[in-house]
Order: structure tokens, then C-alpha cells, then sequence
């Protein structure tokens, strides 16, 4: 009864989710008209460069469009340079807008908002929601371009606040999060760890949770709309919060979902194809893909319990080392079940389309100069190959990162066990460590 009890309790704690209805087609929106910043429709070819080249979603546009028919939804005349990508011009998201999407579902992707959508397109997004939509925020830090304070009109109706604050670590690097930082959910399970650029503090409150915290130790970082981009002064002071902050939170409302993520940047055309990026992608369609879900165990466990309780009332058993082993067991049981059940329940998203061969670059053998890890300096620095991944993006190759696993030939003809396909080329970048001998092997068969 304990070892039931404990196993239940744990699936619950750790996020798995019963699968229910009936699985329809995805389709992904991207709303164009409320944002002017980090542009889907802007080109970026190998004569494009500057500011506006790296602060742009092309590639972000082009990579998702591989997994589920993507539509960019604006209010000018530009249409989308991205092959497969359906332009629709609309004034405003409105019921008739979301009403021709019916019998699928879908993913509605409000970023960098650089206005105010109006209370009738509130009202009409969140009856969305309520009906078996979904929606992706992405909003950024400091409230910069004041794209905060105008998705906050749509997102605090889900619980969820983007606070006009940045999130910085004391080592003044970019901070890092991994699976100590992350609740095991659908959306994070396929992610190991992650660079952020500059978040923001996401204050919760309703249904919605937090699914990933920043650093232990982090401290928030007041706007100041007198400086470039609202950046504060970047120093800790004793006003400043100090300690672990929610900057990825999700929701259930209504039969749909909402998933808030802090950094834009992130899926830039810069920074897209670096840490775990498309890990997090993978998990958020996949997540938003299913119908919404009845989680048995809370049940189970309430029912186990009252027949545990009776039963030690019944018989007078006193607690023991004994049982106190099995709640410890069971607690393990539950956390391996969950964990296997929403592998089967949520598989990763494959894609629809075919993705260009990989390019793969190999860290996990101590590179002297640095990929994508490490601090600011670093990253972006003269001896990073930040500029390389940026230009393979460029040139449509979509470069991959192994950071921890044998260049083993199974490896190498697979590289992620989310996505098919076989790598194209490999570059091992300035070894400081030994290859062994079935690397060695692999890669010659490779």
C-alpha cells in the first residue's frame, strides 16, 4: 500500500499526464501583426548582415516549418521568404480568423509584441484557449521595446506576468540552466541543458507552474528606461531579489495550454542552432500536439491512502524503519514510471519534411576554443565558433553540437535520436582529450 501510494504520488509530482482524445493535425500561427521586432518575414541570405540579420526569426520560421504547416499571420503587404510557409494578411486575431482553423490544432506563437492588441482580440485569444487552443509567449527582458507590458494584457489572463526585470548570475556569464533547474514535464524532457542570453522574471499565480528556474544564486536587475534596451545598471544590490526564479512557466486552461518563455533571443537567427534549442522545440509541439489530459494517479493515491490509513488504524501498526523504506522506494518507482510513461506518451516531434544533412561539431572532447558554453566574453569572442554556426544557418545548414556522448559509427549515422537523418560532416575542433578506441573506429567507419 505504501509502495502504491508513493509510486502514485510521484507521477503526479513529476508531471505525467493520461493521453485522451482523439489526435488531430497541428498546425502552427505566428502572429506578425502586434510584433516589429525579431521579424519572421525578413530575409536572411548570404547578403544580408547587421543588426537586423541577427535579430531576426528567419531560421526560427524555416526550422519549425519542418514539423507542422506554418502561417505567419500579418497586417502589411510583406510576405514570407521561407519555402512552405502560407503569408495570411489579417487586421486583427479574430473569432472568424480562428474559426477557419477548425478540426485542427493549434499552436498560436505571440512574440515580441511591440503594441497593444486590442480587448477584443484579448477576449477572443483566450476564448481560444478555452476551446483546445494553444499558445507559445515569448516576450524578453526589461521590458525592452516595451514588448512585456503589451503581451502582459494576454498573458496575466492565463496567470502568467512577464516582470520588467532582467535575470543575470553573479559569475556575470550567461547563465545556465540544466535538469536540476527543470521540472520533469513533457516540455523539458527532452532538453539537458540550456544558455540563456537575458531573461526575465516570469510571477506566477492561478494554474500556472513554473518549468524551468533560473541558476541557484541568480539576482534580478530593475529596467531603466533611460539606458539602450532598458538594461539596468548589472550590479547586485540588496534591493535586487536574490535566489532561483521562474523564467519558463506553463498553464492549462480551459481544454488548452500555454507555455511563457522569457528570452528572446534565444531563437534568433544569431543564437538559434546553439544549446538545446531544438530540444525545447521538441517538447513544447509535442506537449501542445496531445489533447488535453486526465492525470489518474491524484486519485489513485487519495484511494490508497484512505485504505492505508485504515489499515494501520485496523491493526495498530506502528511506522517503521520498514515502511519508511517502502514510501522511499515507491517515491523512485514513480519517478521512473513517470518518466518512462511520458517518453511513450509524448515522443519526440519528427518532422514532417525533410531537414538538411547535419553539419556536427564534437565538444566532448574539451575543445581549447569554445563552441557555445561558457561566458559572454567567450561566446561571442574572436576564438568562439559562435560565427560559424550563424553562417551555416546562413547558408540552410542546420549545425548540431555533441557534447557529451562516444563519436561512435551508430552515433554518427544517427546523431539525435529525435530527429532522423545522418550527418553529413563532422568537425572535431581542437581536442584536449583522448579519443577511445571504438570512437576511433566509428569515426573511420563514419
Amino acid at each position: 500500500l505504501l509502495l502504491a501510494f508513493s509510486t502514485s504520488m510521484s507521477c503526479f509530482f513529476f508531471g505525467f499526464s493520461c493521453r485522451g482524445g482523439e489526435k488531430e493535425e497541428t498546425v502552427i500561427l505566428i502572429d506578425e501583426i502586434h510584433s516589429r521586432w525579431e521579424s519572421t518575414l525578413r530575409e536572411f541570405n548570404r547578403q544580408e548582415f547587421g543588426m537586423m540579420a541577427e535579430n531576426n526569426y528567419h531560421m526560427f520560421l524555416e526550422y519549425i516549418s519542418h514539423f507542422h504547416k506554418t502561417y505567419v499571420v500579418t497586417d502589411d503587404n510583406q510576405n514570407s521568404s521561407v519555402r512552405g510557409v502560407t503569408t495570411l494578411h489579417e487586421k486583427a486575431l479574430s473569432k472568424r480568423f480562428f474559426d477557419s482553423f477548425k478540426g485542427k490544432r493549434v499552436i498560436l506563437i505571440l512574440k515580441c509584441f511591440t503594441r497593444y492588441p486590442s480587448d477584443e482580440e484579448v477576449n477572443t485569444t483566450v476564448q481560444f484557449v478555452k476551446n483546445g487552443g494553444n499558445i507559445l509567449f515569448i516576450g524578453d527582458h526589461t521590458d525592452v521595446f516595451f514588448m512585456d507590458t503589451y503581451v502582459n494584457k494576454v498573458s496575466k489572463r492565463f496567470g502568467i506576468e512577464f516582470m520588467t526585470n532582467a535575470v543575470y548570475v553573479p559569475t556575470d556569464g550567461w547563465p545556465v540552466t540544466d535538469k536540476r533547474n527543470m521540472r520533469y514535464h513533457p516540455v523539458t524532457q527532452y532538453m539537458d541543458r540550456f544558455v540563456w542570453a537575458t531573461s526575465d522574471v516570469l510571477r506566477l499565480s492561478g494554474n500556472a507552474f513554473p518549468l524551468i528556474l533560473s541558476p541557484l544564486a541568480s539576482y534580478t536587475d530593475q529596467a531603466n528606461y533611460f539606458n539602450n534596451y532598458f538594461f539596468g545598471d548589472t550590479m547586485f544590490k540588496p534591493e535586487n531579489s536574490m535566489g532561483v526564479h521562474a523564467i519558463m512557466a506553463a498553464a492549462e486552461y480551459g481544454k488548452g495550454k500555454v507555455a511563457a518563455w522569457s528570452d528572446s533571443t534565444c531563437f534568433n537567427n544569431e543564437l538559434m542552432f546553439t544549446v538545446d534549442r531544438r530540444g525545447l522545440l521538441s517538447g513544447i509541439f509535442s506537449w501542445f500536439s496531445h489533447a488535453k489530459y486526465i492525470n489518474p494517479f491524484p486519485v489513485v493515491a487519495i484511494v490508497v491512502l484512505i485504505i492505508l490509513v485504515w489499515y494501520l488504524l485496523q491493526f495498530r501498526i506502528n511506522l517503521s524503519w520498514l515502511m519508511l523504506l517502502w514510501l522511499i522506494l515507491g517515491v523512485i518507482a514513480g519517478w521512473m514510471l513517470s518518466i518512462g510513461l511520458n517518453n511513450i506518451l509524448y515522443p519526440p516531434q519528427k518532422p514532417q519534411t525533410q531537414l538538411p544533412n547535419r553539419v556536427l561539431f564534437d565538444e566532448s572532447h574539451q575543445p581549447a576554443n569554445p563552441l557555445t558554453m561558457g561566458n559572454m566574453d567567450q561566446m561571442l569572442g574572436e576564438d568562439s565558433y559562435e560565427r560559424f554556426f550563424y553562417n551555416l544557418g546562413r547558408c540552410k545548414y542546420y549545425p548540431e553540437i555533441n557534447y557529451r556522448y562516444l563519436l561512435t559509427k551508430t552515433r554518427l549515422m544517427n546523431a539525435s535520436a529525435r530527429e532522423a537523418g545522418t550527418v553529413s560532416c563532422l568537425i572535431i575542433v581542437t581536442p584536449r582529450s583522448n579519443f577511445f578506441k571504438r570512437e576511433i573506429e566509428g569515426i573511420d567507419g563514419f
